[in-house]
């Protein structure tokens, strides 16, 4: 069967400040018009989270524009790049312009994982919300979701992610010599102890440094970011990992959603940030489907339990959400967090064991023996 052939073209708008963000449009043939699937991000929009996602292309064969944007201050988009505090003024104003274009229906969608996560939930206006949202990977409170774990920083997750930021800028201001000097740094492995002095030299006023500079075991200082009430009640996908540091922010949205009567799925999977097993792209577009086009496919969303599922533990496991909740109890509280010696009985996982090896402090998959050291 030959895909349906796709438009691509690229577009920009300017916000009411005078900056200048450009997008990249894959558009179905004909006339439209169409929903559309939005992602936000910093990393350029060429790559549009295909490293966990399927192509835009893919989406735009199944009958939707797909829009991924340069953010403010990245790739060719204009301004200076804040990070999460600059998201909800541009991503209304986005959404704003999508429904103004002639080939958008209204119906908008967002999807993407990490900094893409967020940003599907930071809006200004309560009046321009996206009709439904499938955030991965993310969390509201930069300390406790973004930068540390039972006070202590993520030491190299932090500073790798904070300096891939800092080289994409040394490169947006043809800063050839700080570009090499970071990536050198990453690949050798020598970012764990010269990356903060980096940081400071070519990105001194980024989030990222001021994660590193913040105080971990204290709240002080630090944003917790707060979505528009009304976005609560709408449907959400909401995709987790078992080996993911991000899984506790993912936890706190989806007991936020429910408690805001939010139509919404919740999947962890044994995936790491960027390691997905083969992706949920067709389970979020029947999500999609179901939201955006009011469709349900055979086999697809219909058939899909309502209940959170619990994935890669031998077998999948189906839980009731209160169950769940308290099983997962202190996950946003780690100075309190512990093990629970009882499992509810709605929680069946197959007989396994838990590994702790301080070196290698990524969750180990059940019974996986790490490398003894030579």
């Amino acid at each position: 069967m030959t895909a349906a052939p796709v438009s691509v073209s690229d577009d920009r708008f300017t916000t009411a400040d005078g900056t200048t963000l450009v997008c990249r449009i894959w558009r179905p043939a004909g006339a439209g018009p169409w929903p559309t699937l939005l992602m936000r991000q910093p990393y350029g929009r060429a790559i549009a989270s295909t490293v966990v996602y399927a192509h835009p292309h893919w989406y735009a064969s199944h009958g939707y524009a797909v829009v991924v944007q340069d953010v403010r201050g990245r790739g060719d988009s204009s301004g200076a790049f804040g990070g999460f505090p600059q998201e909800a003024d541009d991503g209304t104003a986005s959404l704003a312009w999508l429904r103004s274009k002639s080939w958008c229906n209204g119906r908008i969608g967002c999807y993407g994982f990490s900094y893409q996560g967020l940003t599907q939930l930071l809006w200004r206006d309560p009046d321009q919300l996206p009709d439904a949202l499938a955030p991965a990977m993310a969390g509201l409170d930069e300390r406790l979701h973004w930068a540390s774990s039972g006070g202590a920083h993520w030491w190299a997750l932090g500073l790798a992610w904070a300096l891939q930021l800092a080289a994409q800028g040394c490169r947006r201001q043809g800063d050839g010599e700080g570009w090499s000097a970071i990536r050198r740094s990453l690949e050798s492995g020598a970012f764990l102890e010269e990356g903060l002095a980096l940081l400071q030299r070519h990105d001194p006023e980024g989030m990222g440094m001021g994660w590193m500079a913040g105080d971990p075991g204290s709240a002080n200082g630090w944003r917790h970011h707060e979505p528009p009430a009304a976005l609560w009640s709408r449907p959400m996908l909401q995709i987790g990992g078992w080996h993911d540091p991000h899984l506790s922010g993912v936890l706190d949205l989806w007991q936020r959603a429910r408690s805001g009567g939010s139509q919404q799925l919740l999947r962890i999977g044994p995936w790491t940030h960027l390691g997905w097993q083969g992706g949920i792209d067709r389970l979020q577009l029947a999500f999609f489907d179901r939201h955006l086009k009011g469709q349900d496919g055979p086999g697809d969303l219909a058939q899909q339990p309502a209940e959170p599922t619990i994935s890669g533990l031998q077998h999948t496991t189906h839980s009731a959400a209160p169950a769940l909740s308290s099983f997962l109890q202190g996950h946003s509280q780690p100075h309190s967090a512990c093990l629970q010696s009882t499992i509810p009985a709605s929680i069946r996982f197959a007989r396994s064991r838990i590994r702790f090896q301080p070196m290698l402090p990524t969750p180990l998959p059940p019974a996986w023996d790490p490398p003894q050291p030579l």
